[in-house]
């Protein structure tokens, strides 16, 4: 795309964020100062930068000035590393965060050369007598122009190996391609992302599942020797066939299931209006970090048919996967771990997995009953919007958008109405308390009494009682089986 470099140098000189910390450079005497990385980028793309974020590089003996100034300005200083400084910033009202770094070598040309990608190693000169200058000498601007996202060298791959992830997730990010002799590289350098930490895996892969477009990240990935080093167990799932109604492999499949979970969210107020608004919100919410629950359900697609090379077996052209969703958890639990999950997303995950089959069997059915609908829901529990929403990108991978999908549609929209109108109501307003069961039956405090508040509610979710005395009438009538069937031993 053609770059409109004097628009974008124009609008960072007006920039009012970046007009005060020059002020604020100059008064302490901060020269050179410049402008690097992904704002700088993205003002040159044409693009509003996604990040409330700035990054700048001086001088050695000019970086605490720099944060002094920064932190005069009402700022909160971080220090990240020896030769980084973070503030965070508010500005106008937002609140932004400052990196200030200093130069590698002596010079801003020696420090651009060393950095990950020609698209990121340009500068803007703030202050001195280069100020207003845009610094290329990398091709960095030629890359931009070109969609491409290229090293300046193999060495800063062999540096930090974490670089072979990010060259596709920058890609992802900026709708570009890695380039050819760059893909060489990271293929070489691959295997010393055995050495990276987990966490910084982590932080990569998720903002990678975030990204549109997941499936062909992670085939990019994969193309480039990158999936198997980072995420061993997947390399089991290629070439793995399966039976009628599937069309795909195993590995085909997941991705085709990964690529589906944005496909719902674009289109879910037409596709399931019961689910409401408030499900995109929470898909957008942060679970853990900056891992966003969306992210952690694309997650889950990709790991939910995990265990079925483990559970595959064929008897007179007869495929089968029994068992696979119980493989796929114990295998989910592992590879959550192994990247550092916490508690919170790592049981996501495993849930989803666990019972992905669940509301696709049950849509299969003839009929469903209000019971088996609750009792999904109820099983399900915290994750049923997450399940739900899988059903939907896996029944649509299986076989495209034909009758078996639109059945899927209907049957996940039903469950959400019916948890809507029949469930919701069923636990905020309940028809009997836990005294009331007590008295009725004559029982003492304990965990029957919750047992029977759970039966109650699955009859007013299904329509069976409509009022306390209903409710009562009925527990005493079938309290004797209950409680044979459901007292601890």
């Amino acid at each position: 795309m053609p770059l409109d470099v004097p628009a974008a140098l124009q609008a960072l000189a007006a920039d009012p964020l970046l007009t005060t910390l020059v002020a604020a450079a100059t008064r302490r005497g901060v020269d050179p100062l410049y402008l690097v990385g992904g704002y700088l980028r993205d003002h040159l793309l044409g693009r509003l930068p996604r990040e409330r974020d700035l990054d700048l590089a001086c001088p050695a003996d000019r970086r605490a000035l720099m944060v002094e100034s920064l932190v005069a300005l009402g700022g909160t200083l971080v220090p990240l590393d020896a030769t980084t400084d973070r503030v965070a910033l508010r500005h106008d009202p937002d609140a932004w965060q400052v990196d200030v770094a200093a130069l590698r070598g002596e010079r801003i040309e020696t420090d651009l050369v060393q950095r990950d990608f020609t698209v990121n190693a340009l500068a803007l000169a703030l202050t001195g007598e280069r100020a207003g200058t845009l610094i290329d000498v990398t091709g960095g601007l030629a890359d931009l122009e070109a969609g491409r996202i290229r090293v300046p060298s193999p060495v800063v791959l062999r540096e930090d190996p974490l670089r072979c992830l990010r060259a596709v997730r920058l890609a992802a990010l900026l709708g570009f391609r890695v380039e050819e002799a760059t893909a060489a590289a990271i293929r070489s350098a691959a295997a010393g992302l055995r050495a990276v930490s987990a966490e910084r895996i982590r932080d990569e892969v998720f903002k990678l599942l975030d990204a549109p477009r997941p499936q062909a990240h992670l085939a990019a990935l994969d193309g480039l020797t990158v999936l198997p080093i980072i995420l061993p167990p997947l390399a089991a799932l290629k070439g793995v066939p399966q039976g009628p109604p599937h069309r795909l492999d195993v590995w085909e499949h997941t991705l085709e299931v990964v690529g589906g979970i944005p496909w719902v969210l674009e289109r879910l107020p037409s596709l399931v209006p019961e689910a409401g608004l408030e499900t995109l919100e929470r898909m957008a919410a942060r679970v853990e970090g900056d891992i966003s629950r969306k992210s952690l359900l694309v997650f889950a697609a990709l790991l939910h048919d995990v265990g079925k090379p483990a559970a595959r077996t064929e008897e007179a052209g007869r495929v089968q996967f029994l068992g696979h969703e119980v493989r796929g958890a114990a295998a989910a639990a592992g590879i959550c771990e192994a990247l550092r999950l916490g508690r919170q997303a790592t049981a996501l995950v495993i849930s989803v997995v666990a019972h992905h089959l669940r509301p696709i069997l049950l849509a299969a059915e003839a009929s469903v009953t209000p019971r088996a609908r609750y009792r999904l829901l109820r099983d399900l529990g915290e994750v049923a919007e997450e399940v739900l929403l899988h059903s939907l990108a896996d029944v649509r991978a299986t076989a495209g958008e034909d009758a078996a999908f639109q059945r899927q549609v209907t049957f996940v929209r039903e469950t959400f109405a019916f948890r809507r109108d029949r469930v919701r109501p069923a636990r905020s307003a309940p028809l009997l308390r836990g005294e009331q069961v007590m008295a009725a039956l004559g029982i003492a405090p304990g965990p029957l009494v919750g047992l029977c508040l759970e039966v109650v509610a699955e009859w007013q979710a299904a329509g069976e009682v409509g009022s306390p005395a209903e409710a009562v009438e009925r527990l005493r009538a079938e309290w004797p089986t209950l409680k044979f069937a459901r007292k601890p031993s």
